[in-house]
């Protein structure tokens, strides 16, 4: 039976999100149950747009033995600021990267391009994959997770800014800035007190050595005020 219609029929397409990118690549199977787990897939799919610099499986597995299981215990805290890290508002094609340039993230912390000789790396992390394009933005491939750079905390404005380093760090910390005697607790990522005691010099050192790999919370206490910042042991 033929019918006869007076005019032609499109098919409907479905919206193709930097979301849809990641869930149908077979090499970002942890990036999307991250991403789902943090609950920004939704918002991931809306107008947008959005530039995502996505770390593969692979890069995913590189963390520290255990990393990856403690951000989940905190998906929409800890995981959701390190995925955000990843994601910049507006569409940045591979053409739009400039050596040196500074990318403002949705975390609101900047990533550095670099472009060299060996390619192009977004902080440490190379980009092997450019502009697989969605409707709501563009998509990145690269090989490494990014993490966000230890911000600096106030403590008291009379006793100035406290930083931590190297983060991520294998044995030796270096607290810089600690004016006065301060207590000092690490937390591990179940909130079980794991190390304690006194800083007394502006510039201190704690071994961590004897930590497991994962992330951690190391919180100052003065007459001052309380603060805390949050490192992982590689």
């Amino acid at each position: 039976i033929v019918h006869v219609i007076d005019a032609v029929l499109m098919p409907t397409l479905l919206p193709n999100t930097v979301v849809d990118i990641i869930v149908d690549s077979p090499d970002h199977e942890i990036l999307e149950s991250a991403v789902i787990a943090a609950e920004l897939d939704d918002d991931l799919s809306a107008e947008g747009p959005f530039t995502v610099f996505a770390p593969t499986d692979d890069a995913f597995d590189a963390l520290p033995a255990g990393t990856l299981d403690e951000l989940l215990m905190d998906p929409t805290g800890a995981l959701a600021d390190i995925l955000l890290y990843h994601v910049a508002a507006g569409a940045t094609f591979s053409a739009d990267l400039m050596d040196g340039q500074t990318i403002t993230m949705l975390s609101t912390t900047d990533v550095t391009v670099t472009i060299n000789m060996d390619g192009v790396f977004i902080n440490d992390a190379m980009v092997t994959v450019v502009d697989l394009e969605a409707d709501n933005g563009v998509v990145h491939v690269i090989d490494a997770v990014l993490l966000p750079p230890t911000s600096v905390n106030d403590i008291d404005s009379d006793n100035g800014k406290w930083i931590i380093y190297p983060n991520p760090v294998s044995d030796n910390l270096t607290i810089q800035g600690v004016e006065s005697t301060e207590q000092f607790v690490v937390f591990n990522a179940y909130g079980q007190q794991v190390m304690t005691g006194m800083f007394n010099n502006v510039n201190s050192t704690l071994d961590v050595s004897s930590l497991s790999p994962g992330v951690y919370t190391l919180n100052l206490v003065s007459r001052f005020s309380n603060s805390t910042q949050s490192f992982i042991v590689k």
